[in-house]
Formats: C-alpha cells, structure tokens, sequence
C-alpha cells in the first residue's frame, strides 16, 4: 500500500484485514502457486463497484507463519479505491483525527480521477486501437 511504513505483528495486520475486509463487496481466491516458504495467493474483488484483482506473495518461518508479506494490486482504480476507502479508518485508529478528515475529503477525489483516467485516457494507448 506504502514504502512510508510497514504493518508489523498480529495486532497491526489484524487491524488492517478488519478494515480492508469491512470494505469489499467481495474477494474470490482464484490462484496459489509456490514451493518451499514462498507462495503467491491471488484473488478478484469488488468495492464500491471497482473492481480489482490483488496478489499476495508470502513469506512463511519453520513454524509455518507468515514472515513477511507483499500486496500488489492490478488495476489502477482498484488501488487507488483500497487506499481511499481504508486509509481515513486507518489515520483515525492511529490517532489522526485531523488526517481522517483531509483523507475522506481528498482521497475520493483522488480515486475519481484515476478511475476516470483509466477508464477513458488509458485505453487511448493502446497499440491495436483503431485509429479511425
């Protein structure tokens, strides 16, 4: 979601999948590929009606936990509708009040103009487009 910092222990990551979770429409595990202490667990999704697909590449320790763990999420409106959507709860569980406020206000503004680039600016790039 960020470099700025990282969600660390059973009570941060907890928090954070209550918040995300709360926020879905739904999430369909499709995919889980990997060897040894490495896997990568993908999943389709929809919140507010964006839809997204995410993948988890997980790390696991010798007692089978997870050590560490990377989200990717495909789609630029379904990223930038997550961080909207979780990201004001998030500031006010920590104590930001003030950073709530300015996120609920400007992150759906934020969102508005990503899903409106991706819908109708993006597609213009595209190599097989028909230029007529």
């Amino acid at each position: 979601m960020t470099d700025s910092f990282r969600f660390e222990g059973r009570a941060e990551v907890g928090s954070l999948l209550g918040i995300l979770f709360s926020k879905l429409d739904y999430l369909d595990y499709h995919t889980d590929v990997g060897e040894g202490a490495t896997r990568v667990v993908g999943f389709h999704g929809r919140s507010n009606g964006i839809e997204f697909e995410e993948y988890l590449v997980l790390s696991f320790d010798e007692q089978h936990r997870i050590r560490h763990a990377v989200v990717a999420v495909r789609g630029m409106s379904g990223l930038a509708l997550i961080f909207s959507t979780i990201g004001p709860d998030l500031l006010r569980m920590h104590h930001s009040r003030w950073g709530a406020g300015l996120a609920r206000f400007g992150l759906p503004i934020i969102t508005r103009a990503v899903v409106a680039m991706e819908r109708w600016l993006l597609p213009l790039a595209e190599p097989n487009r028909d230029r007529a």
